[in-house]
């Protein structure tokens, strides 16, 4: 009976001792997960902050460019109204075909 019992002890002993190790190993791989999801997480932090920025730099650019054709455009239409009017005195007579080529080639090289 003695036999018995200690091949029993020794059956628990080395169950408990496998429940142990699958304990460790299953603690183990949840630590690496654990440790990919926050490198990962971390990751994805530095990329939205990068894009961010990326974004900022676009819009400050769109911005910049809207106001610039927003300029180009006010400077066309004070060309056109101003052909408009030496248009206007030359058909009144008030200056000669010469003098509105000259203001016309003047007003659109500014």
């Amino acid at each position: 009976m003695t036999g018995t019992a200690e091949q029993i002890t020794n059956a628990i002993s080395s169950s408990i001792i496998t429940i142990i190790v699958c304990v460790a190993v299953v603690a183990l791989i949840s630590l690496a997960i654990l440790v990919w999801f926050v490198w990962t997480m971390c990751s994805i932090n530095r990329n939205i902050k990068s894009t961010a920025k990326s974004l900022n730099s676009i819009t400050k650019q769109l911005s910049s460019m809207s106001l610039s054709l927003e300029s180009i455009k006010t400077a066309q239409s004070n060309q056109a109204e101003e052909l408009s009017r030496y248009k206007a005195l030359l058909d009144q007579g008030a200056i000669t075909e010469e003098e509105f080529a000259l203001k016309k080639i003047q007003i659109l090289n500014r």
